[in-house]
């Protein structure tokens, strides 16, 4: 199984299957609203969810994976930390804040949003519990700055997955 393969497999254990989220569909943490136009919406909608499955390796690769850089990442935690956030995020906004967190270890890396060889060696010369926090950290600012639009439902949610809480009531 390739780390792609592994990703994808930890984000389905903590993705619904299928979810209704306000106006949203969510299947496997897929978006319709912020996917529309990914193939595997015709199969849902047939409620053919085999198909649709098939389907999900190819888009989180070639939409998520390799734009993100996590082929080139070499600690699996961080590339899970970076990955996950980018499902929920888009893509470059995620970039920027592995650009930041390599910032705060000195790294001197220009916030692009553009994965390129400099962001890359920096992300793999810190050590990766340290990057995770500092990471994890710019995300926990993205949800809470925007908590009123996210809804706190998915704060609530978010902040149990990252975390690793079984009950924050």
């Amino acid at each position: 199984m390739t780390n792609c393969e592994r990703a994808i497999e930890n984000l389905k254990h903590k993705e619904k299957f299928i979810a209704i989220d306000n106006d949203d569909i969510i299947y496997y943490g897929i978006s319709k609203k912020k996917w529309p136009n990914w193939e595997g919406w015709q199969y849902v909608e047939k409620k053919k969810y085999e198909e649709a499955t098939s389907l999900v390796k190819d888009f989180y690769e070639n939409n998520i994976w390799i734009p993100l850089g996590c082929n080139k990442i070499i600690n699996f935690s961080v590339t899970f930390n970076c990955f996950q956030a980018a499902t929920k995020r888009t893509v470059k906004d995620v970039i920027i804040d592995m650009q930041r967190t390599c910032n705060v270890f000195d790294k001197n890396i220009a916030l692009t949003g553009i994965i390129n060889s400099s962001t890359i060696r920096a992300i793999n010369s810190i050590d990766e519990d340290a990057f995770n926090k500092v990471f994890s950290a710019f995300q926990l600012c993205y949800f809470i700055n925007n908590a009123e639009s996210i809804g706190n439902e998915k704060l609530r949610k978010w902040i149990i997955d990252q975390f690793s809480l079984e009950n924050i009531e």
